[in-house]
C-alpha cells in the first residue's frame, strides 16, 4: 500500500477522532449522561470512563494528525473503537432506542446498524494501518503540497462515508418526494 493511501486513512481517522472528542469537550455533562444510559457500566465508574474516552479520542487525533506514537494510537483506535462497538451491539440486542452519544453533543443519531458500520469501517482502517505500520519508516509529509493533497482526500473519503452510510435514508425521502409530487393533483378552475 502507498504511503499516501496509509497518510490517508491515518488523517481520516485522526479527524474523525478530532470531530469526536470536540463534541465531548464542549458538551462532558451530557456525555457522562450518555455513558450512564448505557447502562453498560455501573453509574459511580460513568464519569471515569468518560474521562478516559475523551483522553484517549484526543490522544487518538494528535498521534493520527501529527504522525507520532502510530503503533500505539493503532492499537489504543482498535481497542476503543471495539469498546464502542461492543457497547452498541448489548444495546442494540437490548432493543433500547437511545442516542449515539458518538460525537458527544446533543442531537446525536440513535444507535442503529449504521453506527455499527461506521465503527466497523474505522476498526478496518485501524487494523490496516497496523498492518501496514514500518518502525523503521518516518512518517512526514514530502511538501505542504503533499499535506494539502492528503487532507483533502481525507475529508472526501471522510465525506464519502458519511453520504453512503446515509444512502438508505436519501432514497427514502427522495421515494416519499416523488410519492407526493405525483398524488399532488393541479386542479385549474
Amino acid at each position: 500500500m502507498s504511503s499516501h493511501f496509509q497518510s490517508i486513512i491515518r488523517v481520516s481517522l485522526g479527524l474523525m477522532f478530532g470531530l469526536s472528542v470536540v463534541g465531548k469537550i464542549v458538551h462532558p455533562k451530557q456525555f457522562v449522561r450518555g455513558v450512564k444510559e448505557y447502562k453498560i457500566l455501573h453509574s459511580s465508574f460513568a464519569r471515569t470512563f468518560a474521562i478516559f474516552v475523551i483522553l484517549g479520542e484526543l490522544l487518538l487525533a494528535s498521534g493520527h494528525l501529527a504522525g507520532q506514537m502510530l503503533f500505539a494510537s493503532y492499537i489504543a483506535g482498535i481497542v476503543l473503537l471495539s469498546i464502542f462497538f461492543l457497547a452498541i451491539s448489548i444495546n442494540l440486542a437490548r432493543k433500547r432506542r437511545l442516542p449515539c452519544f458518538c460525537f458527544g453533543g446533543p442531537g446525536d443519531e440513535m444507535i442503529s446498524a449504521r453506527s455499527l458500520t461506521r465503527l466497523a469501517i474505522a476498526m478496518v482502517g485501524e487494523v490496516t494501518l497496523l498492518f501496514q505500520y514500518d518502525t523503521h519508516k518516518p512518517v512526514s509529509f514530502a511538501s505542504w503540497r503533499d499535506a494539502m493533497l492528503i487532507f483533502t482526500w481525507s475529508m472526501f473519503i471522510l465525506v464519502c462515508c458519511i453520504w453512503l452510510l446515509s444512502l438508505p435514508d436519501l432514497i427514502t425521502m427522495s421515494r416519499n418526494s416523488l410519492y407526493k409530487t405525483e398524488n399532488q393533483g393541479v386542479t385549474i378552475t
